[in-house]
């Protein structure tokens, strides 16, 4: 009777000590992976408006729950104040006569780097210019529904009280933004296990943050993308400046075709990358050749690489000229390139 009592009291011990290690490994695993937990308005009556249904709330750090944070989510309004003012097409040089029709409707997935300022938040440098006219022409642009930005920053509200204090109204924050927060430098890694993750059946745009799109969107057809026997993925090289509003003079890839592509245009089809493709896209968006090993996993996997920037048409800011000096090639083992087309599907 007594073994039997010790055997009882020592299979519950280990059994204890096993359910203690699960809980540790599955916090640590948790903690470690990149993404933080995403909430959605918490106003009941704001949350179940047809207006708000595609507004999110942005959690801080998962740590902070850890640490006992009680703000825990982020929304447009905590943020936003009444006087934010609209930004209109003229003020961003888009014309107002441009299609309003877009068959296919993008989900544009891309960064917001910070760190250029030169007085905390508030004043923002050149660069940070560039990036938010960047980001207003995209949320003013027909074609797009979203634009989801994934940022390593602590705080991610401090994204959206950017954004605000450059003049977007409120109404377009909730509309048309969405913000992640993770622990580490972007990688396509990340972004592509985001798109897998969270834009599944939809047309996602990955891109450059100082990219802004123009006029051709409005001609893609859904079929292009999802019909398996296209299933085209558009790897678009960018243009110069844009004419209405330049301050310098940049080069015009599509034209000029040296290898460069800023923005990947794709739908996103279940299963879209495999663990193996994943693994080859761990290395940050701004090393060199970094998109054309993205455009050689697409290829790998099915998709048919083209690049119609003759028609799509996608433009560059960043007279600025401030960039990264310590970038490495990564394009050394697995590359691949598109000659400027002007076609969104190949000639029978």
């Amino acid at each position: 009777m007594i073994f039997r009592l010790e055997m009882a009291s020592t299979i519950k011990t280990t059994n204890l000590i096993i359910i203690h290690v699960v809980v540790i490994l599955l916090l640590y695993c948790y903690a470690s992976w990149p993404f933080t937990s995403i909430f959605k308005f918490s106003d009941h009556d704001e949350q179940n408006s047809p207006k708000m249904k595609n507004a999110h709330i942005v959690k801080d750090d998962w740590m902070d729950i850890a640490s006992g944070d009680s703000k825990m989510t982020v929304t447009g309004r905590d943020i936003i104040n009444d006087s934010a003012s609209e930004t209109t097409n003229s003020e961003l040089g888009i014309s107002d006569d441009r299609p309003k029709g877009c068959e296919v409707m993008l989900n544009i997935v891309t960064t917001f780097p910070i760190g250029s300022h030169t007085n905390g938040y508030e004043v923002p440098s050149p660069r940070q210019i560039e990036y938010f006219t960047a980001l207003k022409i995209n949320m003013n642009h027909p074609c797009v529904d979203q634009i989801h930005i994934l940022t390593d920053l602590t705080k991610p509200k401090d994204v959206f009280n950017m954004i605000n204090d450059q003049g977007v109204a409120k109404s377009d924050l909730r509309k048309y933004i969405t913000v992640y927060s993770f622990h580490d430098h972007p990688t396509y890694k990340v972004l592509a296990k985001y798109a897998a993750d969270n834009l599944k059946g939809t047309v996602v745009l990955f891109m450059n943050a100082d990219i802004s799109l123009d006029e051709g969107f409005e001609n893609i057809k859904k079929a292009f993308l999802v019909d398996h026997g296209m299933k085209y993925a558009y790897s678009l090289s960018r243009h110069g400046e844009r004419a209405q509003n330049a301050t310098c003079e940049l080069w015009d890839y599509c034209e000029h075709y040296h290898g460069s592509h800023d923005a990947h245009l794709m739908y996103i089809h279940d299963n879209f990358l495999p663990f193996e493709a994943l693994e080859l896209l761990d290395y940050p968006i701004d090393s060199w050749g970094a998109e054309n090993v993205f455009m050689y996993v697409l290829l790998s996997v099915g998709y048919k690489i083209r690049n119609p920037c003759v028609i799509l048409k996608i433009y560059h800011n960043h007279c600025s000229k401030t960039r990264s000096v310590e970038r490495d090639r990564v394009n050394n083992a697995y590359s691949v390139g598109a000659e400027p087309v002007d076609s969104l599907i190949e000639p029978e």
